[in-house]
């Protein structure tokens, strides 16, 4: 069996001997419903990785442990985190990154506001953090160094729809290399809402995979008996609204 286990640290990003930090074990940040999906971000088996899930699933946060675990093994690579209005960000995105940092042993990892952007001091590597309010301001993006390898939109049916999506990627999806999109949302139960409706031709797309989980799929200890417990009363009470959540 996989023992999940790497080490991480500035030294080991550059290829050169030095001191490395502790080890960090994976199997202790990435529920196991998860695993095999790690598993193909990490040899990029394909470059849309579409995740849906209600509120306890996992998925904003095994998303932004792979955004970082990226970056970590491109130490020429940087990060973009979108949501549809960048007022949503500071308390939900930027907290979610800081702590997945945390969780990777990044201590180097500062959030600078007036950037909206998390920089990596050892390396220079920075998470940008945009709203997609007119994201055609995305055009004017430029990098110190380096190139954007990994975009993360978060809450994705707040967006309009594909097409804006993909004139985001077009925008950002420039220097070469191998590059990594994360979708991560809970579409509503309306089968004719765009999230839902492309659903079909999404699984077709050998350049696309689709992942649905929710909070059952997490270690019940990561979650906590209280949460547990009222998920369940919810879903017991009234399953459509739970399902929504």
């Amino acid at each position: 069996p996989c023992t999940w286990w790497t080490t991480w640290g500035p030294a080991m990003a550059a290829g050169t001997d030095g001191p490395r930090r502790p080890a960090v074990r994976l199997s202790g940040l990435i529920a196991p419903a998860y695993r095999a999906l790690h598993r193909d971000i990490q040899r990029h088996g394909h470059t849309h990785y579409v995740l849906t899930g209600g509120r306890g699933s996992g998925k904003s946060s095994f998303a932004a442990l792979e955004v970082w675990l990226i970056l970590l093994r491109h130490p020429d690579c940087h990060g973009l985190v979108l949501r549809k209005t960048a007022a949503s960000l500071r308390h939900s995105a930027v907290n979610q990154y800081l702590w997945a940092a945390g969780r990777l042993g990044v201590t180097d990892a500062v959030y600078r506001a007036g950037e909206n952007a998390i920089l990596r001091r050892g390396t220079g590597q920075m998470i940008l953090l945009r709203g997609a309010d007119d994201w055609t301001k995305l055009k004017s993006l430029k990098m110190p160094f380096g190139r954007v390898a990994a975009v993360h939109f978060e809450e994705r049916d707040q967006f309009a729809g594909r097409a804006e999506l993909d004139g985001i990627l077009r925008t950002v999806m420039r220097g070469g290399g191998d590059f990594w999109s994360f979708e991560t949302g809970n579409p509503p139960p309306r089968p004719g809402h765009w999230a839902n409706a492309e659903r079909a031709a999404l699984v077709a797309r050998p350049d696309y995979l689709l992942h649905h989980s929710d909070y059952r799929a997490l270690p019940a200890a990561w979650l906590g008996s209280a949460f547990l417990a009222e998920a369940e009363q919810a879903r017991a009470s009234n399953e459509a609204a739970w399902r929504r959540d």
